[in-house]
């Protein structure tokens, strides 16, 4: 639980198996595995890298070799329809001095959650700097994270 917004749960799922316990607006990055969209008869194949906005009714069910997810989930309603996000899709946005992509922004979610994707080199990284209204949330993907 982050500062009472929103919640961040890893998920790892068997084959077949369909992510469960999201509540409010669901988030969900796929960190390995395959995974499949279903928003009614159809279905959407979602890899390693896209993040997804579960929409209302949708279910995200693990490919044969199974999923890990992280599920970021914060108060609202589910949009209508889902969202993809693929890896080399968002705006990209240079902040202090470093690329980012965005992936969400806070305004999407009511101020609750925006979501970045980067890449820090040796020795970057942001300035110095609090937040007083938002939580941050950083998941490493390789490499070693100092945090001050």
């Amino acid at each position: 639980e982050l500062g009472g917004h929103a919640s961040v749960v890893r998920h790892v799922l068997r084959a077949g198996e369909a992510l469960a316990g999201t509540t409010g607006m669901a988030h969900v990055w796929l960190a390995g595995g395959a995974a499949a969209l279903r928003t009614g008869p159809g279905a959407v194949a979602v890899a390693v890298g896209d993040l997804v906005v579960l929409g209302a009714g949708a279910r995200l069910l693990a490919g044969p070799e199974g999923a890990v997810a992280w599920v970021t989930s914060v108060p609202g309603e589910p949009p209508a329809a889902t969202q993809i996000v693929r890896p080399r899709e968002g705006e990209a946005a240079i902040l202090a001095g470093d690329l980012y992509t965005v992936k969400r922004r806070a305004a999407d979610t009511d101020g609750h959650l925006g979501i970045l994707h980067f890449a820090i080199p040796p020795g970057g990284g942001p300035i110095p700097h609090i937040h007083h209204h938002e939580d941050e949330v950083f998941i490493v993907l390789e490499g070693l994270l100092s945090l001050y």
